[in-house]
């Protein structure tokens, strides 16, 4: 629950300076959705979230690095490519 009131705290200023307790949050909120599934869903639920965990935490430590480094909007192309995301060179517009 923790993790989700800071997710929900963080979320109107999470462009402006609050991303990493957006990130943190959301990465609690991951791992302790992964760790009761695997704990308590039985022998087959746990294989299967064996298989998706690494991907699962992956993608919320990768929220929250990048969460961290949004902070400064400047660094917008640099987070792109930590995303993944593909980045493209603009020209600036002929006046």
């Amino acid at each position: 629950m923790a993790g989700f009131l800071t997710i929900a705290l963080a979320v109107p200023t999470a462009f402006a300076g609050a991303g990493l307790a957006f990130g943190i949050g959301y990465f609690v909120v991951n791992a302790v959705h992964t760790g009761l599934f695997w704990y308590s869903g039985g022998p087959r639920a746990a294989r299967a979230v064996a298989g998706i965990a690494p991907y699962n935490l992956a993608s919320a430590l990768r929220a929250a690095v990048v969460a961290f480094a949004i902070v400064p909007l400047g660094r917008l192309s640099a987070v792109a490519r930590l995303t993944g995301l593909p980045v493209r060179r603009c020209r600036p517009a002929s006046s």
